[in-house]
């Protein structure tokens, strides 16, 4: 069987799809450009985020500040929280078990765009990939266990955890690995 197309002819035989060497061509340039594209991701993008993401980025940072303790000695946490504390049957539950909980979800997510990055990028040599997505879960697996383990020692260990995925984010975008904008993101946010 055979089905004519514009530019080529598309040849079906035995299960399986041939082009033309036209087709072939162009699929080879296209493929080339898009590969191009990625070695540096995002190059084409700003410096700076899109103001949605720097919105979203900011709002993150408020249950870090309400449950902060400067915020913790002005507001009456133990009459604020008593309602939640009632309803998942906690009475200990407290603002920094909260901040620490919030950390531990955040630190998880900042791992989440290195597995994304291998996922996408086919220009990235294996090693690259495969230090990408092993980073990617490794957040995730610093956050689990502190997830219950009580303050101070929580609070010290996600601000380790904290810098140690901003030093991997700042030597990914040095290496032109993230898109430009990420630092900008990132620095005001860490």
């Amino acid at each position: 069987r055979s089905q004519q197309s514009s530019s080529s002819r598309i040849f079906i035989s035995g299960g399986s799809i041939t082009r033309s060497a036209l087709g072939s061509q162009r699929e080879h340039r296209d493929s080339r450009s898009r590969r191009a594209s990625t070695d540096r991701i995002g190059a084409s993008m700003s410096l700076f985020p899109p103001p949605l993401a720097g919105a979203l980025g900011a709002g993150g940072l408020v249950p870090f500040l309400a449950t902060s303790a400067p915020v913790q000695l002005v507001l009456p946490f133990d009459a604020l929280l008593k309602p939640l504390r009632n309803a998942i049957g906690r009475p200990s539950l407290n603002a920094t078990e909260l901040q620490v909980t919030y950390g531990c979800v955040i630190l998880s997510f900042l791992g989440a765009p290195h597995w994304g990055w291998a996922l996408s990028s086919t220009a990235a040599p294996r090693g690259v990939t495969a230090f990408r997505l092993v980073w990617g879960v490794t957040p995730a697996l610093i956050a689990w266990p502190l997830a219950s383990t009580p303050a101070p020692t929580s609070l010290d260990a996600l601000s380790a955890g904290l810098g140690l995925a901003y030093a991997v984010d700042a030597a990914a975008w040095v290496a032109g690995q993230t898109p430009r904008c990420y630092l900008a993101l990132r620095t005001p946010l860490t």
